[in-house]
């Protein structure tokens, strides 16, 4: 039989350790192929769907890039930063560019975006996240962009 000592210090220990290995767990990160495939898609999807609801067009600002990381066998890959001269969210409510938002990354594995207002440098920014770890970024301040970034393996970035 165990001594309730034992019990009240080693349960709450194992459930301290199991929480801090979710915590600090990496996530599998998707081959650079299939990130481009992916999250050009998903980037593609938003901005659709945003310039449908909000009635803007969007251009490529910054094409797609894979960075090679000193850390073995990964890459930083960014998708195209897409970008509309529209200011977003000032003519219309910000709740309801996130809604939009929100619809466009039903399904595609992304969560629903955290709507952060007033970044200290003025930015409106709503970023989402993925299991692969990847970052959905739409700002808006003057203009708007969005892109998507992420860690993904492989140790050849091309």
């Amino acid at each position: 039989m165990r001594s309730p000592l034992v019990t009240l210090v080693v349960g709450p220990l194992a459930v301290g350790l199991l929480t801090l290995a979710a915590c600090t767990s990496t996530p599998a990160r998707l081959p650079l192929a299939d990130a481009r495939t992916r999250y050009a898609a998903t980037v593609t999807a938003v901005a659709n769907a945003v310039g449908r609801d909000q009635g803007v067009s969007w251009t490529v600002r910054d094409s797609s890039t894979a960075t090679s990381r000193s850390e073995a066998d990964t890459c930083a890959y960014r998708s195209d930063v897409l970008v509309t001269p529209t200011y977003l969210g000032r003519a219309q409510p910000w709740a309801q560019v996130k809604a939009t938002v929100d619809g466009a990354l039903a399904g595609s594995g992304f969560e629903p975006a955290t709507a952060v207002e007033g970044d200290p440098g003025g930015w409106l920014v709503l970023t989402s996240h993925d299991a692969s770890g990847a970052t959905l970024t739409l700002r808006a301040k003057g203009s708007s962009e969005v892109w998507i970034e992420s860690v993904v393996s492989g140790s050849a970035c091309r």
